[in-house]
């Protein structure tokens, strides 16, 4: 992801032995771009379900570990 610029190693001050890693500004455009999509297809593909439906699919994702047992 460095090499294709959507990442860049950012140093840390007081430990040099560590180094973060950050999205660049084109790694956090195409986050943004893809978070905006995803929230599309979530809410075309949940539109006009049933309450009981998107209860036992929100469970099958927390099995799975899709998502947050919280």
């Amino acid at each position: 992801m460095e090499k294709i610029g959507l990442v860049e190693k950012d140093s840390n001050e007081r430990d040099a032995r560590v180094s973060y890693v950050k999205l660049s500004t084109a790694g956090d455009k195409v986050y943004k771009e893809a978070s905006v999509t995803a929230d599309y297809i979530s809410k075309k593909l949940l539109d006009g379900m049933a309450a009981e439906d998107l209860e036992i699919f929100s469970n099958q994702l927390k099995s799975l570990g899709v998502i947050s047992k919280h």
